[in-house]
């Protein structure tokens, strides 16, 4: 790969040669030496430099050092066994694939369901830097090893996610770029310019970036580390521009006092800008999205030292990285609706600074803030504004909100098909489609229906303001791929069974609850090869649908309170490709009853197969596997099953958008 790149250093003497530099096509490599920067320029760039005047030399390459670093197999092997052996602290979850169908992985590792603070860590955007890959699972195995224990009771409140190989293939070629020969840090939606040096064909191009993209969504990263190598110095945003942001001094304070614990030699910090300015960068993404406090570290100059000299570096970055993760001072707590007390997704803005604060679906938030007390004003669509006051050295707080009525008006069908085309359940002059942290997109009127770009809408549920009175997450915006396709569901008591064609590791499942749509987080109880099950016994009495991220891909399930009637179809079983999608059936009359003293049912014992039922109870014990068949009673009359039949594809051909990934 990048098999047509020339790496060179260039002397920049002044900000008028760094002006000109980038203005010749070249691409940033993330290396230093005084005025001397690294670069990387194909043949168009390496004329452009030739022209410029500016003085350069080729770079040297680095010496590949066996052992230095974990190959991408070698990696999944390392976060499987730390998952396994400490299954009462670290999950482990597959966050998708790369451009060549490698898994990527990382660890949710916490001693909590509900954590206060959630920090993220990401290495190896950039495969020849082995280095930061490294650091991220030494990180790791800091959080869970520890032999002080000084993580332990932290962890017992609050969470760190750990992507060592955002770039598995970059990794296994030493690339910078990912196999399609794209810069991934160059890749991300926010403020992606296609001047950059292989930037891709569009912002999010990359199935990498949208993995990234759609953890963003769901874990809601208050603290970021995105970790490099190529250089010596922490730095923050923004990065495309050289105009401060309202966190500019808390940024520095907390880049400070990672120098302080950093014993890497001539280390610094700086605004990433300052440095040298890039578009499309992860930690600008992060911060300008969901108001994410992100950092590049780079935690070396050598981008894959020796195996002796990356013992250093892990040892020389171990401190800083954990004073900076237990940063003292927080807000931190849930938005909740006072009448449901269910969490709601909600808005933050601090007082004094411009960029908002986004909270996870279910309304938790958290962020690093100074000492002082401050204001807080908190927004959702369909509740009243609120603002409160958050003590940093307090305890999580909960934020009520009082729901406001909604439009009377709501869209059909709930998820948008390419063609972006749907109705109004009454009439309208303007319909818009929000969603925090991104720009509104007003839909069009086309004769009956109303129209919009769903190239302009990031994957996942959309706010639908019809007439200025809103309908919260009415609209669900599809990311369609084979390889994450939900084969049936059904519910057996207090528990949802959702069957795969492929199950990974790590699946998370929300369900949208009344009116408001809030977004309750469901307990995975329990998993086998390719069936989840779920605890329902929190959700009420009522219709719902469900969000599930899993793989990468955002999931769902309209109406999951209805069985699926996939399993009543040779043609449709769980691995039938032609089983995909199916509609909704109502009540099933044969679905086993609920217990009349309506307890739980125990999760150690395994269901039974219901004789009555066309779908088979699970048998989930150790490497067992979920199966679904046919249950055909003896002596059924021929000419029946043919009515039936007959009957279920009528039924079938009308209801096809049960099953959606977005």
């Amino acid at each position: 790969m990048a098999s047509d790149i020339t790496d060179v250093w260039v002397y920049t003497e002044s900000n008028e040669d760094r002006l000109t530099l980038r203005s010749l096509g070249l691409g940033f490599a993330e290396g230093q030496q005084g005025q001397w920067l690294r670069m990387h320029a194909d043949a168009k760039a390496l004329d452009a430099l030739n022209s410029s005047g500016l003085t350069y030399r080729l770079a040297r390459r680095e010496m590949v050092h066996e052992g230095g670093h974990l190959s991408p197999e070698e990696m999944v092997d390392a976060l499987t066994d730390l998952a396994e052996d400490h299954p009462a602290s670290a999950e482990l979850v597959h966050l998708g694939w790369s451009v060549e169908d490698r898994p990527v992985l990382g660890l949710r590792i916490s001693h909590t369901d509900a954590p206060a603070r959630r920090v993220r860590i990401l290495g190896a955007h950039h495969g020849d830097e082995t280095a930061s890959a490294e650091v991220a699972l030494q990180t790791a195995r800091d959080l869970l090893l520890d032999p002080t224990d000084s993580y332990g009771s932290w962890l017992d409140e609050h969470e760190v996610w750990v992507v060592p190989h955002v770039n598995p293939d970059g990794i296994a070629e030493l690339s910078r770029y990912n196999a399609n020969e794209v810069d991934l840090n160059r890749n991300y939606g926010f403020m992606w310019s296609e001047t950059e040096f292989r930037p891709g064909d569009s912002a999010f191009s990359e199935p990498e970036t949208r993995n990234i993209r759609a953890m963003g969504a769901w874990t809601s990263a208050g603290l970021g580390l995105s970790v490099h190598a190529g250089a010596t110095n922490l730095g923050w945003v923004w990065n495309y521009t050289e105009a401060r942001t309202d966190d500019e001094e808390l940024l520095e304070h907390i880049a400070t006092a990672y120098a302080e614990d950093c014993t890497t030699d001539d280390f610094w910090i700086t605004n990433g800008a300052d440095w040298y300015i890039t578009n499309g960068d992860t930690t600008d993404w992060s911060y300008g999205r969901y108001g994410t406090l992100d950092f590049t570290l780079e935690v070396s100059d050598h981008k894959h030292p020796s195996t002796v000299r990356m013992e250093q570096v892990r040892d020389e970055h171990s401190d800083a990285i954990q004073r900076v993760i237990q940063w003292p001072w927080w807000i931190a707590g849930q938005v909740t609706n006072q009448d449901t007390a269910r969490g709601i997704p909600a808005v933050l803005t601090i007082e004094g600074i411009d960029q908002p604060v986004l909270t996870g679906p279910d309304g938790t938030f958290s962020r690093p803030i100074g000492e002082d007390v401050v204001q807080v004003s908190i927004d959702s669509p369909g509740f009243a504004s609120v603002e409160v006051e958050i003590d940093p050295d307090g305890a999580p707080v909960e934020i009520q909100m009082a729901p406001q009525i909604l439009s009377s008006v709501r869209p059909s069908p709930r998820v948008l098909d390419s063609s972006g085309m749907f109705t109004l359940s009454g009439d309208a002059t303007s319909v818009v489609l929000g969603r925090p942290g991104h720009d509104s997109v007003e839909a069009t009127r086309s004769e009956s229906r109303w129209q919009v770009d769903s190239a302009l809408l990031q994957p996942g549920p959309w706010d639908v303001t019809i007439d200025g009175a809103p309908s919260p997450r009415s609209l669900i915006v599809p990311e369609e791929d084979e390889r994450v396709r939900i084969a049936a569901h059904w519910t057996e008591a207090e528990s949802l069974y959702i069957s795969f064609d492929e199950l990974n590791q790590g699946l998370h499942a929300w369900a949208l609850l009344g009116s408001h749509r809030s977004m309750l987080p469901l307990r995975v109880v329990e998993s086998s090869d390719d069936t989840v099950r779920l605890d329902i016994s929190s959700v009420p009495s009522e219709p719902y649908d469900l969000v599930i991220w899993h793989s990468g891909r955002q999931l769902f399930i309209q109406d999951a309170q209805e069985d699926s009637d996939l399993a009543d179809d040779d043609s449709s079983l769980p691995g039938d490709d032609s089983g995909d999608t199916g509609g909704p059936l109502g009540e099933d009359d044969d679905a086993p009853a609920e217990s009349d003293d309506g307890e739980d049912t125990d999760d150690d014992n395994t269901p039974e197969m219901d004789a009555d039922r066309s779908v088979p109870a699970s048998v989930v014990g150790e490497n067992a596997k979920l199966t679904a068949g046919c249950n055909t009673a003896p002596g059924y009359p021929a000419f029946l099953w043919l009515v039936s039949l007959l009957g279920l594809i009528r039924m079938r051909s009308g209801q096809c958008d049960i099953y959606r990934s977005f």
